[in-house]
């Protein structure tokens, strides 16, 4: 068995275990749920759904002002199909195959492998910064001793290197460095760290917007009160940066859902807490589906 199918075995194997615990405590926990607060409610189904398109919409956006801060110009059309159908290959064990897909369709187009390359580093590093940024600050309305001990030692060290990281002068050495080990062109980074900023506050502001959807999510099926807002979106904002930063499970799979499960856990029932990571997968995955049969016949392959 060579490594590669070493590594698709065990992640296979760490997600399988990931969502057998979170049934088991979803089966476990079940009983002590007040069914009064269990009630569906479209309206906030559907206006979760909007306002994650919204964000998904404006995601393709801003990775396009990456590319033209980068030198190169695409058609929103183009960044839309390129990212939906790319979007898809991130549930392959790897975590490599949705940028890859991406880099070869953006080829397509006319954008080259170092200025595609370069756009997705950035923007990875964006989402996680701005993923970090929104749960800063929703956390000071977290009721929970150990968010903070995690906060002041763990997320504000992480926040200020990826700060620092992001860096036109740093982020280009970086850049420049893994182009060097796959044979590629070097690139010279024009753009300044002002843009940089600006862009990051487009990240958070759509991470702000995704992260109210599943707020509503929640409220579509249970009850919960508009003082537990902010944190449930600085918590599902942590898990996807969580989900981001584990590269050997494809999409985070397992990892976003326990460490959000935990997460809710400190807001509502711990069943519930698992019920709402489970369905937040689904919402997500349900519209990058229709985002990729919308795009996937109009993309250049």
């Amino acid at each position: 068995m060579n490594r590669s199918m070493i590594k698709r075995v065990i992640s296979f194997a760490i997600i399988m275990l990931a969502f057998y615990f979170l049934g088991r405590v979803l089966v476990r926990n079940w009983q002590k749920v007040d069914t009064d607060y269990i009630s569906f409610n479209s309206l906030n189904l559907i206006f979760s759904y909007i306002l994650l398109i919204v964000s998904c919409l404006l995601s393709f956006q801003i990775w396009r002002l990456i590319l033209h801060f980068l030198g190169e110009n695409i058609t929103y059309f183009e960044a839309f199909s390129i990212i939906s159908v790319s979007r898809i290959a991130k549930y392959i064990p790897g975590k490599i195959w949705g940028p890859i897909g991406r880099l070869y369709l953006a080829k397509n187009v006319g954008i080259s492998y170092e200025t595609g390359f370069t756009s997705i580093i950035l923007e990875d590093s964006l989402n996680v910064l701005s993923g970090l940024f929104v749960f800063f600050i929703c956390l000071p309305f977290v009721r929970s001793n150990l968010i903070a001990s995690v906060y002041f030692y763990y997320i504000i060290p992480i926040f200020i290197l990826l700060l620092i990281f992001i860096h036109p002068s740093i982020w280009g050495r970086f850049i420049n460095l893994l182009l060097r080990k796959f044979n590629k062109q070097q690139v010279y980074i024009a753009i300044r760290y002002p843009k940089v900023l600006l862009l990051l506050s487009f990240y958070i502001f759509v991470r702000l917007i995704h992260s109210l959807g599943f707020f509503y999510l929640i409220k579509s099926f249970y009850f919960i009160g508009s003082d537990s807002l902010l944190p449930v979106m600085g918590f599902y904002s942590l898990a996807c940066v969580i989900g981001l930063l584990i590269f050997i499970l494809p999409a985070g799979l397992g990892a976003k859902e326990g460490s959000l499960s935990f997460f809710l856990s400190l807001e509502i029932p711990a069943s519930v807490g698992v019920l709402c990571a489970l369905l937040a997968r689904i919402w997500f995955v349900s519209v990058e589906i229709c985002l990729f049969l919308f795009s996937f016949r109009k993309v250049k392959i």
